[in-house]
């Protein structure tokens, strides 16, 4: 399933009791994940309990996740892959750099092109 497919599975699954994320976090995701180059695995979609957009690349050799919010300059994020860990606040662009070295490593990918 495409992302975008992902997205509004979970938001029309949203249980009353689930924080429905606002249209700007939706449009952040969106406008997020269209900044990978095309080769790249798009991420499981998930939702956290205030309502951001959590989007979750993982494998049996790390993971990385990305917590979408209305701030589109900054976000939260963690990832570990192979011993190597980081998490915290960092610019958006910070963000994509470690995501696509992230994947590259996974996909085997010898470039990441765009972003």
């Amino acid at each position: 399933m495409n992302f975008r497919d992902q997205l509004a599975a979970m938001l029309n699954d949203l249980t009353p009791e689930e924080v429905r994320p606002s249209a700007q976090i939706v449009e952040n995701a969106v406008a997020f994940v269209s900044r990978l180059p095309d080769e790249m695995p798009h991420p499981e979609v998930g939702l956290d309990p205030d309502g951001d957009i959590s989007l979750d690349w993982m494998s049996t050799r790390g993971v990385f996740t990305v917590s979408v919010g209305t701030i589109c300059e900054t976000a939260p994020y963690a990832m570990n892959l192979s011993g190597r860990s980081a998490h915290g606040v960092a610019p958006i662009e910070d963000i994509l750099r470690e995501l696509k070295d992230y994947l590259r490593v996974l996909t085997g990918l010898e470039a990441v092109q765009g972003g």
